[in-house]
């Protein structure tokens, strides 16, 4: 039942954040950006967007990019890359109810560029499973880094970039 699972997402996001601090360890970041991760995907099964899209931003924002690539913090890797295709899935749902063309096709850029992004932060992971260190099972078909790729190849063909 995805609205039961978003309620337990989001009271355990609710219950970890007010012991967050801006000094907070790895592994509560990871636990963190994990359930806004985990949110994200439920609102976008559930067609809500817009939360959706607002979730994936936590979950990259929480997960500290920058950090993640230069420490080599593997488990924040796979929620990044995550979440970055997951702004790709927003970008795209976004673009097939554009009311423009030039809409759409932002949109279909921005959804490559995430899915790009994806495919990137795949690369820096170590041999990629399609279980992540913090235990959630990643969204790639066969691989993570294979699913990126066939998203970007998606993103090119819809927009007519080749």
């Amino acid at each position: 039942d995805l609205h039961r699972a978003l309620q337990y997402y989001e009271k355990a996001t609710a219950d970890m954040e007010p012991n967050a601090t801006s000094g907070m360890d790895d592994d509560t970041r990871c636990d963190i950006a994990t359930s806004y991760l985990k949110t994200a995907k439920a609102l976008m099964r559930l067609g809500n967007v817009t939360d959706a899209a607002a979730a994936f931003q936590k979950a990259l924002g929480t997960a500290s990019p920058a950090s993640a690539m230069e420490h080599r913090d593997v488990p924040a890797l796979y929620v990044i890359a995550e979440a970055q295709a997951g702004s790709g899935d927003v970008a795209a749902a976004r673009a097939r109810s554009a009311r423009s063309r030039e809409e759409k096709s932002a949109l279909l850029v921005d959804a490559k560029a995430s899915y790009e992004h994806s495919a990137d932060t795949w690369r820096q992971i170590p041999n990629p499973s399609r279980i992540s260190p913090c235990g959630f099972l990643s969204s790639g078909l066969q691989s993570p880094a294979m699913s990126s790729k066939a998203k970007v190849d998606l993103a090119k063909a819809i927009s007519g970039q080749h």
